[in-house]
């Protein structure tokens, strides 16, 4: 439950500040669809169509199911061209010891984790990928780092 709020009130900021439609709220009796997204998966290095669960009423995708997904309690989206964007955990970089990563083309540094990649529409409502899945395969490079984020040095780098 605790991870549930958390999410619904990260995604109501996305709501407001960035425009998304994606939401975490309670599902209606509505129009009960999957849609097509991708997900990177590190540890098997390979590209995975998969089906996420959409409610058009709500125009709703189940953020618990994304969290699951990525093996994460929190994410961030990565814009990566053409109307696409990929989830990631946001505590990814904050990680310790070795962990699985990807690289892509379009993007400065490597994103630490599992991916979800989906579209959004003009108006920021979550869709399929416009990125074919053999070109998004093209895009992926797959590595390893060893992390060891000191959470002491941010905190006291002020003082």
């Amino acid at each position: 439950m605790e991870s549930t709020l958390r999410n619904y009130l990260y995604i109501n900021l996305l709501n407001n500040h960035r425009g998304s439609s994606l939401r975490n709220t309670p599902q209606k009796k509505g129009v009960k669809n999957k849609m097509k997204v991708y997900k990177i998966n590190t540890n098997k290095m390979k590209i995975e169509e998969l089906d996420a669960p959409y409610d058009e009423e709500s125009d709703c995708i189940d953020c618990d199911w994304i969290t699951e997904q990525l093996g994460c309690d929190f994410f961030d989206v990565v814009r990566i061209g053409n109307g696409d964007c990929v989830f990631v955990d946001d505590a990814g970089l904050h990680r310790k010891g070795i962990q699985p990563a990807f690289e892509l083309d379009t993007y400065h540094q490597p994103l630490i984790g599992n991916g979800i990649v989906m579209g959004a529409d003009p108006e920021g409502r979550s869709t399929e990928p416009n990125i074919k899945k053999r070109d998004l395969t093209k895009r992926v490079t797959y590595c390893a780092l060893k992390m060891s984020f000191d959470f002491g040095a941010v905190k006291n780098r002020n003082n």
